[in-house]
């Protein structure tokens, strides 16, 4: 459903550039949370003792 959404918006030139940054937004909140959250993983209670 959210892909036919997307498909039909991506088709329509009125809401072009509305998918296009959403698209941008969505991608640079990816990239932004993969370079902060790469230094931070947080373990379970086993894994932090299997790391020991």
């Amino acid at each position: 459903m959210a892909f036919s959404t997307f498909l039909v918006l991506s088709l329509s030139p009125d809401y072009r550039l509305g998918v296009y940054g959403c698209g941008f937004w969505n991608a640079s909140v990816l990239l932004y949370s993969w370079l902060a959250g790469r230094k931070s993983l947080v373990y379970t209670h086993e894994e932090e003792v299997a790391e020991k």
